[in-house]
């Protein structure tokens, strides 16, 4: 009797010793289960985040571009991608907002990333005018840093802008430009039939390029439009600057936005008589200022000076600030009243200078009264800014949100 009893306690525990391990055993393939569908989950979510990104930038890409126009809204398309993600992309428009969605799916993650592009309706900007106003004196025959001068970096940062802009389908009907030189006077570059480069010349990207080509060299003895300045050996930024602004004050247009591209490497030493800028912060008078004295007994323009002659510094930088400075920005202080820019507030000016020795004064002007300023290192790094800088320009016109939408279970 006892030997029964004691084959079924043995018999119990195996069968207790098996429930136990069956159990065990489920439990740790469970796990292992669990593990490969997490790994699998991980997987197919970054895919799917991936495919998404991939898909809403070249929307936006073309969008910008514009390839893909008002008119192809709305719209919808569901394809299969090569590693089975399964995507979706839409695009509507709401309001003034064009909504791109993209949704990719596979077996364990689904992901959702939406962009709106808000348009401007508040300046309604139909066009762009740029004016390049580009520095022309002696001081731009110096290397560039890679073994070209300032000026062949200079032309060739500015064909590569133009070059840049005629891939938008919108560039040729909606941007136009002009290039402005300046030494002490300021000028316009002409193409080679004696034009006037200026925005409203209709002249096509193409031949404003060709007329940049045929205009500068790789000194200033070598470039036609810097030969054809009066008195181009002394800087005077303030000129460049101002001789735009006349342009967009007289052919202002509704709807268009007028851009100003400032590039010099001088320190500014001399300044032309202004009105509407004071000789310096403090004191009243906007005359002649020359480096040289001599040009105040012998100038082509019958400018007379104004007393600072020889150490002109001071006035030239005021001079600067002035043209840099938006009207409803003070630059300057006086005892009885405050000195305001003269550039109009509809108007942005980005600035770019090469120094080698950067004085924090100058850089502090441009700083302080450009829309956005770019001190560099040398003339080889004006292509990358001026591309960074036509970028800006064509992204002014919209404003764009991207958000990733956390996805939700399907009903």
């Amino acid at each position: 009797m006892r030997r029964n009893q004691k084959g079924i306690v043995s018999l119990l525990f195996i069968l207790f010793m098996a429930v136990v391990a069956s159990f065990v055993l489920t439990v740790g393939y469970s796990r292992i289960l669990l593990a490969l569908q997490r790994g699998k989950g991980v997987g197919d979510s970054l895919i799917t985040s991936y495919a998404s990104e991939t898909q809403i930038n070249d929307l936006l890409s073309r969008l910008i571009q514009g390839y893909l126009g008002e008119g192809d809204f709305p719209f919808s398309e569901s394809f299969e991608m090569g590693d089975g993600t399964r995507v979706t992309v839409r695009g509507e428009i709401l309001g003034n907002d064009q909504i791109l969605s993209v949704v990719s799916k596979r077996d364990f993650a689904v992901s959702e990333v939406r962009a709106v592009r808000a348009v401007s309706v508040e300046e309604s900007v139909d066009k762009v005018d740029i004016v390049f106003v580009l520095d022309c004196t002696k001081s731009m025959n110096e290397g560039s840093g890679i073994g070209t001068s300032r000026f062949t970096e200079l032309e060739r940062a500015v064909v590569g802008f133009l070059d840049g802009a005629s891939v938008y389908s919108f560039a040729e009907s909606n941007l136009r430009v002009g290039v402005v030189v300046f030494g002490i006077d300021a000028a316009w570059l002409r193409t080679a039939d004696g034009l006037e480069v200026r925005p409203n010349a209709n002249l096509s990207l193409a031949e404003v390029r060709q007329a940049v080509e045929g205009g500068f060299g790789s000194t200033q003895d070598e470039s036609p439009v810097c030969g054809s300045l009066e008195l181009p050996d002394w800087t005077s930024i303030g000129s460049g600057i101002v001789f735009a602004h006349n342009y967009f004050s007289e052919y202002a247009a509704e709807g268009v936005k007028g851009v100003e591209i400032v590039v010099t490497d001088g320190d500014p030493n001399t300044r032309i008589p202004y009105d509407n800028c004071p000789i310096v912060g403090g004191l009243s008078g906007s005359g002649f200022c020359p480096w040289p004295r001599d040009y105040c007994s012998s100038n082509p323009f019958d400018w007379e000076c104004s007393g600072w002659e020889g150490r002109c510094q001071g006035p030239a930088r005021a001079f600067l600030a002035c043209s840099l400075a938006r009207e409803d920005v003070v630059w300057g202080l006086r005892w009885d009243r405050d000195d305001y820019g003269v550039r109009d507030s509809d108007v942005d000016i980005y600035s770019l200078t090469i120094y080698d020795s950067p004085n924090s004064e100058v850089v502090g002007i441009f700083n302080d009264f450009s829309t956005r300023y770019y001190q560099l290192a040398n003339a080889a790094e004006l292509s990358g800014a001026l591309e960074e800088i036509l970028g800006r320009v064509v992204e002014s016109m919209s404003v764009i949100r991207i958000t990733r939408v956390i996805p939700v279970a399907d009903e």
